[in-house]
């Protein structure tokens, strides 16, 4: 397989996961700061680095069924959210192929 190599991330306000501090997604991808995750609040954010995924699973949420995949720290393996694969609801469709970043789970650098 080889050795994997962080993507290392530039910007003056990067996410980074709270246990490692391996870089995760740049601020200017948060959609929106309004969600809820396993741990409290959340960020919807369309583009995460250095993760893994977990098996497909389907769960229901407080907005309906969606089938989804854990997110974990490639480094630390920390679980650092979900990102949604399908969508049972029409009207809910819009979270496709995004990641929900729980924010207990990670930390800020500022540039």
């Amino acid at each position: 397989m080889g050795v994997q190599f962080n993507k290392y991330l530039s910007g003056s306000q990067i996410y980074c996961c709270k246990n490692c501090r391996t870089h995760l997604a740049f601020d200017h991808d948060v959609e929106s700061r309004d969600f809820t995750g396993v741990l409290g609040k959340a960020y919807l954010i369309t583009y995460l680095v250095n993760v893994t995924f977990g098996p497909l699973e389907t769960r229901p949420m407080m907005t309906g069924e969606f089938q989804v995949r854990d997110v974990a720290c490639r480094f630390c393996s920390k679980n650092v959210g979900w990102i949604y694969v399908e969508s049972f609801k029409s009207s809910e469709k819009y979270k496709v192929g995004k990641y929900i970043l729980e924010t207990r789970a990670i930390d800020t650098i500022r540039g």
